[in-house]
């Protein structure tokens, strides 16, 4: 469920900003993945991952998070976090969209 919530944000940003997946997963430190400068083995089962990214393309993927367009681990408390509404929490991973 994690890497499709995930995903979700990544869906839902892109829509909400009229960018493309691409360019919302390489904004500047936004998803820690893609900054990380150490091996960069595909941990996972790599076909949940390709069937989670195809259900994403393709429109067709339940956003469990209900809208979120930003996420963070359990284990840090981001300053930005206070100015967000809290829709789930996923394992690890807590999920917040704007306020209205």
């Amino acid at each position: 469920m994690g890497i499709g919530a995930v995903a979700s944000v990544i869906m839902n940003r892109a829509k909400q900003a009229r960018k493309s997946v691409c360019s919302v997963v390489h904004e500047r430190k936004q998803f820690s993945w893609t900054h990380v400068t150490k091996d960069k083995r595909i941990t996972g089962n790599i076909m949940d991952i390709l069937s989670i990214t195809h259900k994403a393309l393709s429109g067709v993927l339940v956003d469990v998070t209900h809208g979120a367009t930003f996420y963070h681990a359990t284990y840090v408390k981001p300053s930005w976090a206070k100015h967000k509404v809290l829709t789930v929490q996923i394992n690890r991973h807590i999920f917040y969209k704007e306020k209205a």
